[in-house]
């Protein structure tokens, strides 16, 4: 009848207005939330996450992490995926390489069950954990800067604990330690690892490593950067070009002795702001190692200078600064 169709008409109505609510609720959270079916395909996607990479979310749905991932990450998510089907609580993590960096999340899921207890499908949530995994990394770098430094017998193999650690976060496929030599204009490499190129002392006039040094800040560049700056010679071509370029200055009491360089020759590969406050970070432990090296050659050459003259001369008085470095001595 006419009354029982307007009835049903309201009730369909007032559904879907609860259920836009209830969409609107969840797209508005930067979550993302998905449920899949037995097949793992997605039949629902919801949350700010596909907005944040420019994705509709139409994108992800009737569609199987291999129609949507690379093949190590699908992997990844079928594994956790079938477990869920096939009834476990699971929990994991992973990350994105996007143009930004590495993005890593969180996920949970749980297996969604019919009346008669089969399950259906599973429903998950995953959360944005990058800050938390940046904090990780860097402790895990300053933890093993530390064993390192406690061990270090040079320069070379110090760095190359660095670099093995910092490929963690970013792209290390080609990574350099340059020296500057303000009264030579000489550039050297205590450490250095290139697909291309074996670096070796270059004159530092036009170089991008000296704008580094001389501006004592980080410097970002892609490959159209440097083309511009390589017309307006600014500064002339040294080996390959890279796709991307990312330096920032070694220092010791704020004044840069050098510099610490990660660069690409694949345009997959982009460096960005959240990589230069890590290497940041890691030049400044570079630095310090440096500088404690020093300190310590320093008291090394010290004391043997001091033993040849006590050796020469029987006793001698002499005096040490707060460090233990011998500021006096008077043979006697």
């Amino acid at each position: 009848s006419k009354t029982e169709h307007e009835i049903l008409r309201k009730q369909w109505e007032s559904f879907r207005e609860k259920a836009n609510e209830v969409k609107g609720i969840f797209n508005s959270i930067p979550d993302n939330i998905f449920t899949i079916d037995t097949e793992q395909r997605n039949t629902g996607v919801y949350g700010s996450w596909a907005d944040k990479h420019k994705l509709p979310h139409d994108y992800f749905l009737h569609k199987k992490p291999r129609e949507i991932l690379d093949s190590d990450s699908a992997a990844l998510h079928e594994i956790a995926n079938s477990k869920a089907l096939a009834g476990q609580e699971v929990k994991y993590e992973w990350s994105l390489k996007t143009e930004q960096g590495n993005i890593y999340y969180q996920t949970f899921l749980s297996p969604i069950r019919d009346d008669n207890d089969v399950i259906k499908g599973a429903v998950g949530i995953s959360r944005d954990i990058t800050e938390r995994k940046e904090v990780e990394i860097k402790q895990e770098v300053l933890y093993n800067i530390s064993g390192a430094l406690n061990r270090m017998s040079d320069i070379a193999s110090f760095c190359q604990v660095i670099r093995h650690d910092l490929s963690k976060a970013i792209n290390t496929d080609n990574f350099f330690v340059a020296f500057y030599d303000k009264d030579t204009d000489l550039l050297s490499f205590p450490y250095s690892v290139d697909e291309n190129e074996r670096l070796k002392t270059v004159n530092a006039k036009h170089t991008l490593t000296k704008k580094v040094i001389e501006s004592n800040q980080p410097l970002l560049l892609y490959r159209e950067d440097i083309a511009k700056f390589i017309e307006q010679g600014k500064v002339e071509l040294v080996g390959t070009p890279a796709e991307n370029w990312l330096g920032v200055p070694l220092t010791i009491n704020n004044e840069a002795f050098g510099a610490v360089v990660v660069q690409s020759y694949k345009s997959t590969v982009k460096y960005n702001e959240r990589d230069i406050k890590l290497m940041a970070f890691v030049a400044e432990e570079i630095a310090f190692a440096i500088k404690h090296a020093q300190t310590d050659e320093d008291l090394r050459l010290y004391k043997e200078r001091v033993e040849s003259l006590s050796r020469k001369t029987g006793t001698f008085f002499w005096e040490t600064d707060q460090f233990g470095m011998f500021t006096y001595w008077d043979p006697l």
